[in-house]
């Protein structure tokens, strides 16, 4: 009887008030009237428990619910409220702290002391006195969320909410929670950020948003929460945001200091992981770490820094020291402004999908700079140097010297272009295959801009990591080139091969996608944000935390989630929409069926060792059907190469016994004719095999999945139906029939050819295709090694030979031959003219701040 009582002591009034306020929801026009009217009546009567607010939230229509259940949150907590009375009419009460947060222009525990002048308190935060007070929401951080008003940037929240954007309330168990009855739920996955609500005096809340130059921080402060990364409670993190604007002039430097000390005032995890381990900082000065003060660089060692400055070693030419820390901090790529995207054209990149697709390869013009070359921008004089004037620029070294020398070694250059401004900037950039990606007075922005563009970057500056290097693998599409190697600067680009080429190319999609922040500013390249460089971000402090004490550079061979997610590939949502027209997959498979029907075939005729040995020659095939059906071009020493291989397998063919060991008569050489014939077509159409895969890859950008995912299936459907035709398929069932164990066999093949395609696909992903071909070429000497033991079929002296020819030109051209480039690049060094400039003068004549 007595839990009767009770349930309907809760029950009654509940139903009671719920009706009540339904009905007068019903009798209302405009959700937000007589919400306080409503809630008074009902809590006067003492009924303000969190089973009546829920009751009130499932029957109120939504626009009254929020401001029913705002206003009873309001009167539950004015008893219990830490701050001072009044604080709430024109201020924000933290009742996490106790602490009133005011606007600019008024002070005091409550809010109620106003400006002695308030045209210089706005001004001085970059308002003009007629926009201070302007009711804009989005001037706010996240728009105050909807439970707050906007007076120019400061939330005013409403009563029972706070933080800088109102995003916090105390749940009913007095613990601060985000968005409560919003819905907000934090992600699953790490990492989990706690934001530090600091008063407004300190992070910058006061300041006209529409003025920051660099608002990468206030950005990224407001994408924790939407991205569903930000928790409330600073126990469960992983991480710790500092939410201030630090460029670290003199004033900055004061501000960092007065917030680590109200920080380990007010919370204790600065101190519990070790003076500010596992907090994060974003700096967007152009040097980085290092113009911090020293006594600010000492108190915030332990600080992850994310700046756009990656210089990890000293440079002494330039002068500046080292700030970049590999490992403990994060490079993290410029935020560019809207306006910056629309005028250089970046709407138009031609990496997006519904961009006019063109054929990868070398572009109408070769290299491509337009920027400021003198550090105090005046225009460079041609064929001079110094080029710049000594008087001027400094000492410091604008750009290192960088952008000086490619304009004395290159200006005037058949195919570069290299100015200071060109009124097609994006224009030029997409015509170019190569771009500059040079330095400034610091960290520069072209680095963005032309990977962007579609252009493979140049990088130029010695110890400079780009964004998000060396987690990113910059040289997987971009070309760096050593500042000693600038005035050679041609031969190096010239060096890259057609094939190298369109490896960078292919590359540069995803890689833009790492350096720009598409989940903040927008999509620009049609991507849907999961890769942009808020979730690089996310993705790299991931790794910190699983892996501590991981070199960086190690991230993608550790975790094959990081590694699929730098290739922009995701493991959770396959795609099965084919990326490339059917009709593609099945030419494919076509050939790939003929080559390996063809090869198996010729096993009856001849021995595993010379065709084994005969498809070390394909190189030969393979550049022909690339000259023709690619328009590649190949010199002269690759044909020499490939002819030696051809020289080798002739050798072997005819001084020794080439017959499969199925031939009963030796002598016989029409079986050598047809084993020969079989293995000269599958040469053949293997060529065009890998020749069509390749252009597959490259004008269609697809994943390696994708493509052995529909060649198999025609592959499959194509091989039924050839042993129906042949009427092979019968005596194929009859002889499994007959020989049960061979399924075993079968099996094991099937299961080795899978395991091995996974490797062979995971080694050209991972570690390139000149290790690739190292490891085949090493295999198949072993295998011929291997078939001579097993079976019994030793090889004669002349056989040797030609084996020794085979893999010692397979070796000299993976292994040696890249040395030797080396060797001939250092030898023209030496022949380079005595009036080339050296570095130290180059870097003495320039000296600028600016980028």
């Amino acid at each position: 009887m007595i839990r009767i009582l009770a349930i309907m002591s809760l029950f009654i009034p509940t139903c009671v008030v719920c009706t009540y306020a339904f009905n007068a929801s019903e009798k209302l026009q405009v959700p937000t009237a007589n919400a306080e009217e409503i809630t008074h009546d009902f809590s006067r009567q003492g009924h303000r428990s969190p089973f009546i607010i829920r009751n009130l939230q499932r029957a109120l229509k939504p626009g009254l619910r929020h401001r029913i259940l705002s206003h009873a949150r309001h009167l539950q907590q004015q008893e219990t409220s830490k701050c001072p009375d009044g604080c709430t009419k024109h201020g924000t009460c933290n009742e996490e702290l106790g602490r009133c947060d005011c606007p600019r222009h008024l002070s005091g525990p409550d809010c109620s002391v106003e400006s002695n002048n308030i045209s210089i308190t706005c001004r001085s935060y970059g308002y003009r006195v007629d926009e201070c007070f302007e009711s804009s929401p989005m001037l706010c951080l996240n728009k105050c969320n909807g439970q707050g008003k906007c007076e120019s940037g400061f939330c005013k929240c409403d009563p029972g909410f706070y933080g800088a954007d109102c995003c916090l309330s105390l749940d009913t168990s007095g613990k601060p929670a985000l968005l409560l009855n919003q819905g907000y739920k934090p992600r699953t996955r790490a990492p989990k950020i706690y934001v530090y609500e600091l008063p407004p005096s300190l992070n910058n809340i006061w300041f006209n948003p529409l003025r920051f130059d660099r608002p990468l921080f206030y950005l990224f402060w407001q994408r924790l929460l939407s991205s569903g990364v930000r928790v409330a409670d600073g126990h469960i993190a992983d991480f710790y945001f500092i939410p201030i604007k630090a460029r670290m002039g003199a004033h900055d430097d004061h501000v960092a200091v007065d917030v680590v000390t109200y920080i380990r005032k007010q919370w204790p995890w600065w101190d519990k992981h070790g003076g500010g381990g596992r907090h994060i900082i974003i700096h967007t000065g152009d040097m980085g770490r290092s113009e911090a003060g020293k006594e600010v660089q000492k108190l915030l060692e332990n600080v992850t820094w994310l700046t756009h400055w990656g210089l990890h070693q000293a440079h002494k030419s330039a002068g500046w020291p080292a700030s970049h820390r590999p490992g403990k901090d994060i490079v993290v790529p410029i935020f560019l402004q809207p306006s910056l995207v629309q005028s250089y054209g970046m709407h138009t990149t031609p990496l997006h999908p519904a961009a006019q697709k063109t054929d990868k390869g070398r572009k109408n013009q070769t290299f491509f700079f337009a920027g400021r070359i003198c550090g105090d921008r005046s225009k460079p004089i041609p064929g001079e140097w110094p080029n710049c004037d000594l008087s001027t620029n400094g000492q410091n070294g604008y750009s290192a010297g960088t952008r000086q020398k490619i304009h004395y070694h290159h200006w005037n250059r058949s195919g570069y272009q290299v100015v200071t401004s060109t009124k097609s900037y994006g224009r030029d950039m997409t015509k170019s295959t190569f771009c500059l990606a040079p330095t400034g007075g610091g960290h520069g922005k072209r680095n963005v801009l032309v990977t962007m563009m579609g252009c493979v970057p140049v990088t130029v500056t010695d110890g400079v990591y780009q964004p998000f290097e060396p987690e990113l693998d910059w040289p997987s599409f971009s070309v760096p080139i050593a500042e000693s190697d600038i005035p050679r600067m041609h031969e190096l680009l010239e060096e890259v091969t057609d094939d190298r080429l369109r490896e960078y190319q292919g590359k540069l999609s995803c890689a833009a996608q790492h350096i720009f922040w598409s989940s903040i500013y927008g999509s620009v390249l049609g991507d849907d944000g999961r890769f942009d460089a808020f979730e690089t971000t996310m993705e790299i402090l991931r790794m910190k935390l699983q892996y501590p004490g991981l070199p960086p550079q190690d991230y993608v061979e550790k975790d094959i989630a990081f590694r699929m997610f730098m290739d922009c590939q995701t493991v959770t949502e396959p795609n099965l929409i084919p990326a490339a027209p059917i009709q593609s997959y099945a030419a494919v498979s076509l050939s790939n069926v003929i080559a390996t029907s063809c090869q198996y075939e010729a096993l009856k005729y001849v021995s595993f060792a010379i065709q084994t040995l005969a498809k070390s020659a394909k190189a030969m095939p393979v550049m022909m059907w690339g000259s023709l059906y690619s328009g590649k071009r190949y010199k002269v020493a690759d044909y020499a190469h490939a002819s030696v291989i051809t020289l080798g397998c002739t050798i072997f063919v005819t001084t020794g016994a080439v017959s499969s060991r199925v031939v009963l008569d030796r002598t016989d050489y029409s079986y050598l004719i047809a084993g020969g014939l079989l293995m000269l077509f599958y040469l053949a159409v293997d060529g065009l095999t890998s020749t069509w895969q390749d252009s597959l890859f490259r004008q269609f950008n697809m994943g390696i999945c994708d493509q052995v995912l529909f060649t198999t299936m025609f592959s499959t459907l194509l091989s039924l139906v050839a042993t129906i035709a042949t009427g092979q398929l019968s005596r194929a069932v009859s002889f499994i029939l007959r020989n049960p164990e061979a399924v075993w066999w079968i099996l094991a093949l099937s299961l080795s050819s899978a395991v091995v395609q996974m490797i062979i696909s995971y080694t050209i992903k991972r570690f390139g295709a000149v290790v690739f071909a190292t490891i085949m070429t090493t295999r198949q000497f072993f295998s011929v090694l291997l078939s001579s033991v097993v079976f019994l079929t030793p090889l004669t002296y002349g056989q040797w030979v030609g084996v020794g020819i085979v893999f010692g030109a397979l070796y000299y051209k993976l292994l040696l031959g890249p040395q030797r480039a080396v060797h001939r690049a250092s030898a023209m060094m030496n022949k380079m003219p005595v009036n080339s400039p050296p570095l130290s003068a180059v870097a003495s004549a320039v000296g600028a701040t600016e980028v």
